[in-house]
């Protein structure tokens, strides 16, 4: 069987609601772009050699299961190269038989295994895209919250995420095999940044399919699935602004996202722009009905997921107890 090869390899890193489906949707466009909406493959191949604390609700214990696969491998005298050789031979086996020249991998939790991936596969091309960090907030309450302030929900996307995606950027710019593409000029002038990609990966942009572009995750239960309305938009106002910062509750959460922003990330591409930083400080509301609402949301919100992980865990401790009888 004709498999791909590590150089016949793309993976997009970014973070959630940055524009990844955009991008590999474009992307995909080329004739020699196999791609599927999310894999997610490697999350579990690579998680047990990650070094980070990374926990799940599952029916085994993630930290155990990775003091356990260390201990093994350690016990076996399995190196860390050979880990990294199967964890490469066992991915690739699973994408089967080479379709077309690359295969684009976009799965924006890939950021919690970043370093891990490029030691996995050295001589793959990774394309970082970078969104202003107040837009990935808002596109996140957009998207997933109803325009509320749910911030616990992605807790680990809006601050573990963003300082492993920074570390990343820093660590990586600059590589020959890196390229670092912005969501504004993903956004605002496509067709030079499309042109741009072209050249790093290697695509003749007479193979390049013309019309309207659709989204890979249509058919998918995963990714964003109306991404035209995000071409050739118009550049962010104080007007698109004030409609989306539309309650004090919010726009006290984001001035205090900001200062930690401030705080904790240092890659000038994850720099929240000034237009952002002129609007959070000027907004002002006079009613309070929205900021009791979403006061309201915040904690009925995390009671409820409180519980919820709290009833998940006792029923899978009941299924096991189950099982014994």
């Amino acid at each position: 069987m004709n498999e791909y090869r590590e150089e016949d390899l793309i993976f997009l890193f970014s973070l959630p609601r940055s524009g990844s489906t955009l991008l590999q949707s474009l992307i995909a466009q080329y004739e020699a772009v196999d791609t599927a909406a999310e894999p997610w493959l490697l999350l579990p191949i690579l998680s047990p050699f990650s070094d980070e604390n990374v926990k799940t609700v599952s029916n085994f214990s993630t930290k155990d299961c990775k003091l356990a696969v260390e201990e093994f491998l350690r016990s076996r005298g399995v190196s860390e190269a050979e880990r990294y050789c199967f964890a490469k031979k066992y991915y690739i086996s699973l994408l089967g038989e080479k379709r077309k020249k690359y295969f684009l991998d976009k799965t924006p939790r890939y950021y919690l295994i970043i370093d891990k991936i490029i030691k996995a596969f050295p001589k793959a091309k990774f394309v970082f895209l970078t969104r202003d960090p107040i837009e990935v907030f808002i596109s996140i309450s957009n998207a997933w919250w109803k325009k509320r302030v749910k911030p616990h929900h992605h807790f680990i996307d809006l601050y573990q995420g963003m300082k492993l995606f920074d570390r990343a950027l820093i660590k990586y710019k600059g590589k020959s095999n890196v390229k670092l593409v912005q969501y504004k000029d993903l956004t605002l002038n496509y067709e030079s940044t499309i042109s741009e990609l072209e050249g790093f990966l290697g695509l003749d942009s007479r193979q390049r399919s013309k019309g309207t572009v659709k989204p890979i995750s249509e058919d998918s239960v995963m990714g964003d699935k109306n991404i035209n309305k995000l071409v050739n938009v118009k550049p962010v106002d104080s007007e698109k602004i004030a409609a989306n910062i539309d309650n004090p509750v919010k726009r006290i959460y984001l001035l205090k996202y900001l200062s930690w922003l401030d705080d904790n990330i240092k890659s000038p591409e994850l720099t929240v722009s000034k237009i952002y930083r002129e609007e959070l400080k000027r907004l002002r509301f006079d009613g309070l009905l929205s900021a009791l609402q979403d006061i309201w949301l915040i904690l009925a919100s995390f009671i409820s997921r409180v519980f919820l992980l709290s009833l998940l865990r006792s029923r899978l401790k009941f299924d096991w107890f189950e099982k014994l009888d």
